[in-house]
Parts: structure tokens; C-alpha cells; sequence
């Protein structure tokens, strides 16, 4: 169970069209709280060349105050 397994690497190329200006996918994609919006909120993000940051969101199923989701 506390098998070491070596990281290997991996390319994974998405080929994507939005129907969006250049300038506003760029603005999404440098700005923390767009970005946030979009995907989830990062923390300790800087469009800055070497910056490393993650993602934080709540776990599947809770609606990020601790409570289950319901279906309506």
C-alpha cells in the first residue's frame, strides 16, 4: 500500500475555440480572479515567468459552507 511510484511526464494538448477576442482569453487566464471565476480560485497566483500556484476548491457534493448538496 505504500508503493513509491515515480512521476513521469506526460503531454496533454487541448485544442480549444472560444467565441472570445484574444484579449479577453488572455485577461482570463493572468488575472487571479477571473481565472477564479472561470475554474476555481487560485492561491499565490502572479503572471509572473517561474511563479508556481494551486487551485483550492470544496470537495464534490458540498455547496462550500460544509452543507450536502440536494437535488431540487
Amino acid at each position: 500500500m505504500n508503493e513509491i511510484v515515480s512521476p513521469q511526464t506526460e503531454t496533454i494538448v487541448l485544442d480549444e475555440v472560444f467565441p472570445h477576442a484574444p484579449h479577453v482569453i488572455w485577461k482570463a487566464l493572468t488575472s487571479g480572479d477571473l481565472m477564479g471565476r472561470w475554474l476555481m480560485p487560485p492561491k499565490g497566483f502572479e503572471p509572473v515567468v517561474g511563479n508556481h500556484f494551486t487551485f483550492q476548491t470544496t470537495p464534490s457534493g458540498e455547496s462550500g459552507r460544509g452543507h450536502p448538496m440536494r437535488n431540487p
